[in-house]
């Protein structure tokens, strides 16, 4: 069985992380097909793969989504847990 992921969608690591996930269950093997889709496959009996990889697909989109959301209030509780100095504000993080 073969899937084409959208890569505009799900980027390298949120793929990479699914299928890592997946694999003590299944046999799995990734290829790039084109600028912007990855084909996932999965070898022998695999009934609910699609399944499982869709919802690993969408939990780690979404983790990364979280992430990438709270990484300026994470710098900031750092910056003031180890810093030592309360001026600190969100105007003194830069990407």
């Amino acid at each position: 069985m073969t899937i084409d992921v959208d890569r505009r969608i799900y980027p390298d690591s949120v793929i990479s992380k699914a299928v890592y996930s997946l694999m003590g269950r299944y046999c799995i093997a990734r290829r790039l097909a084109g600028d912007h889709f990855e084909q996932i496959s999965v070898s022998g009996e695999a009934p609910h793969f699609t399944d499982e990889l869709m919802q690993a697909l969408n939990d780690f989109k979404l983790r990364q989504i979280i992430a990438d959301e709270t990484r300026d209030v994470k710098t900031i509780l750092y910056a003031a847990a180890f810093g030592g100095d309360d001026s600190f504000s969100i105007n003194d993080v830069h990407d």
